[in-house]
This record gives C-alpha cells, structure tokens and sequence, in this order.
C-alpha cells in the first residue's frame, strides 16, 4: 500500500520475486535488501502467510522495509506487529500526507497512518523462525516517541 509495485517494475529493476505454492501470496526482495509488494490475496486462508514469505525475504538478502501503520483509533492490529515478530525494528516515520496520498485512499477504513522503516536486526532465518512472538512489539505512540520523524521521502 505504501509504494505499490508492478511485476514489470519489479523485473525491470532486478527485484527477485517469490510466491507461494498456489500464487495467492508473494513478496519481493530489491538488489539493495528492500522488502516490497508483500501480499496475500483474500482467497488464501493461511494465518500467517506473511511469517513464511518473510522469512523467506530473510532468506534472500532481504533486510529492511516499509509500511503504514495504523492509528489505535483506526485498528489495534497493524502489519507492524507481524514486522517487529520476525525482527524488524522500527528506526524513522513519515506522518500520512494528504498531498502524497493515492486518490483512492479509503480515510474511512485506514485513517491517516504513518509510514514506518523498519530494520531487520540481523538474528539468522533460523533464530527468527523460533523467536516468532518472543520479539518486541512497537505500538504507534512507542514509534513516534522513539524515531526519527522524516517530513518526506527524499
């Protein structure tokens, strides 16, 4: 949501691209270790998907990413949550920007949330898969108290 992709984007740009056995979930893994285009699509009834196609992503040179998380009034549950349980942390945020928002953007549903970057904090795949849960997680008020808040992108 925060930077959407295109399979020919992704190509074009050398990014190495992953997917589940039956193609309803993928991530992607630029040359510079960015994480981006994680998905799940609504048919694919596994939990946690996101665990396996992250780890996968570690696996592969992936270590950082970003993405919005929400606001408690929006939602208690953010992809945060899922990020800081395989080792990520949350280093700077970006406030949500109206001007830089997607026209489509549902305000009702989302609300206004920031844009979190996140760093993998170096454990091995292997020591992640059995931390899962045991991590830290980062509620919105913790993240903009201890980030760098950025103004944009550039």
């Amino acid at each position: 949501m925060v930077d959407p992709q295109s399979v020919d984007g992704l190509t074009e740009s050398g990014a190495r691209t992953f997917l589940n056995g039956d193609g309803t979930a993928g991530v992607a893994v630029e040359r510079d270790g960015n994480i981006v285009g994680v998905f799940k699509h609504p048919s694919n009834r596994v939990g946690y998907a996101a665990y396996d196609l992250l780890l996968n992503a570690l696996a592969n040179g992936g270590n950082h990413l970003d993405c919005y998380v929400l606001q408690p009034d929006v939602s208690t549950r953010n992809l945060g949550d899922i990020y800081s349980q395989l080792g990520f942390e949350p280093v700077a945020y970006l406030r949500f920007n109206r001007e830089e928002a997607d026209p489509d953007w549902d305000y009702a549903s989302f609300g206004e949330p920031d844009v979190v970057m996140w760093v993998h904090n170096g454990d091995s795949v292997e020591t992640v898969a059995e931390r899962i849960g045991d991590y830290h997680y980062y509620s919105p008020e913790e993240i903009r108290e201890t980030c760098k808040e950025f103004t944009d992108f550039g």
